[in-house]
């Protein structure tokens, strides 16, 4: 698709893909401050290590994660599964099909529980819709792509700060 039409899979808005992301983490990951938070050594720089990494993912790659979510819901963890609207590689109407056919005790709930509008508690802005039950949550976060917290900064944390309890979830509406 995205050599035919020039959209790219982590966001149909966009044309010009996600290379800007490495320029950005590069800088991020350059900073004193935040090398020193997270322990980087000063001989690792950023995106060094990327064949490496992706050479050790490339067997998780399209391999399907629904029985360890279930596994996961069966336990009691709680899961916040979310999603951009623009996704298309990962975006809301797939997860939502598989999400449907997941085997666990909170299913049948799941499916009857109705999708709230979620509006940000800083501003009130709706940021996206949230349907929960028991212990699991999906969020459509509105106005971004694959990388929510990249293209909606804001809603990133407050969806974070809810789904930790650090605000109340009970102002979705």
């Amino acid at each position: 698709v995205e050599a035919a039409s020039q959209v790219t899979p982590y966001d149909v808005r966009d044309l010009d893909g996600y290379a800007y992301q490495d320029q950005r983490m590069g800088k991020l990951f350059a900073d004193s401050s935040t090398r020193a938070l997270l322990h980087i050594p000063a001989n690792v720089t950023w995106g060094e290590h990327a064949d490496v990494v992706k050479q050790h993912l490339q067997d998780d790659i399209m391999r399907s994660q629904k029985p360890a979510v279930e596994r996961l819901l069966e336990a009691g963890v709680q899961v916040l599964l979310y999603q951009g609207q623009f996704d298309w590689k990962d975006g809301v109407v797939s997860n939502e099909a598989w999400i449907r056919s997941m085997n666990w005790t909170g299913a049948v709930g799941y499916l009857q529980a109705n999708r709230s509008f979620w509006r940000r508690a800083a501003d009130g802005r709706l940021a996206g819709y949230w349907r929960g039950h028991r212990n699991l949550h999906q969020v459509v976060v509105l106005g971004a792509g694959h990388m929510v917290p990249m293209n909606q900064p804001e809603s990133a944390v407050d969806l974070l700060r809810r789904f930790l309890g650090i605000l109340q979830r009970q102002a979705l509406v």
